[in-house]
């Protein structure tokens, strides 16, 4: 009978031990799964912030005048649109990268940290999420740009 419960005692350690090895392996299987996932997204956006100038084959730019004495010219690429490039009045030059919106169209930097949102004739630029550009508005019209460009282009290829 002693024989026995020391089988069934080793046999106890062996199976939870087994059962803690699984428990790791799964945990670790997942972190690496997390980690992936999360780099193909980061890099999907890098890719996309920083797409080449064949990208920017035919823009079309607006010049907005906004309150207290400011602007923005913003450049836009409907055949492509991952992307818009403003030009500030205080000098500074960024490309954002396009983003979903519910109305308009909204582009933002990798960091969320500044916003630049247009609908139509009007836009305007947060920083930090304080609106910096206000009540910008621009009479450049394009008659190419009537569409509605307000969600990224998706080109699907089927062979």
């Amino acid at each position: 009978m002693v024989k026995y419960s020391l089988y069934y005692e080793l046999y106890y350690i062996y199976m939870k031990k087994q059962h803690l090895i699984g428990i790791v392996f799964g945990v670790l299987v997942f972190i690496a799964l997390y980690v992936y996932i999360e780099d193909a997204q980061t890099s999907e956006k890098t890719s996309t912030a920083t797409s080449t100038a064949s990208s920017k084959a035919k823009g079309y730019t607006y010049d907005f005048t906004c309150k207290d004495n400011r602007s923005i010219t913003a450049t836009f690429y409907p055949s492509d649109d991952r992307q818009a490039d403003l030009v500030l009045s205080d000098g500074r030059t960024m490309t954002l990268i396009h983003a979903p919106a519910a109305d308009g169209a909204r582009y933002i930097n990798l960091e969320e940290s500044i916003v630049f949102w247009n609908k139509g004739t009007t836009a305007f630029l947060e920083e930090n999420k304080i609106t910096t550009y206000r009540d910008c508005v621009t009479s450049t019209k394009y008659p190419e740009l009537e569409g509605d460009y307000s969600q990224p282009v998706i080109n699907v290829k089927i062979n």
